[in-house]
């Protein structure tokens, strides 16, 4: 599904682009930090056991998908 999110991003203006791939790292409900770059949120992650990623931008991929269609 991941690629699905890219190729929407790639339909988008800049600015929307950089707000609909942000990725959040998330521990206890508290954001730790955002990040565009995947590798970046994935090494925060790593540092603090528990924590989680999600897309800053919080659409189910299936609503994305239609947007496509």
């Amino acid at each position: 599904m991941r690629a699905v999110w890219l190729f929407s991003a790639r339909q988008m203006l800049p600015e929307s682009a950089e707000l609909f791939n942000r990725r959040d790292v998330v521990l206890g409900g508290k954001t730790l930090g955002s990040f565009q770059d995947p590798a970046e949120a994935e090494q925060l992650a790593e540092q603090h056991s528990g924590a989680r990623i999600g897309h800053a931008f919080r659409v189910p991929t299936r609503v994305v998908v239609e947007l496509l269609g």
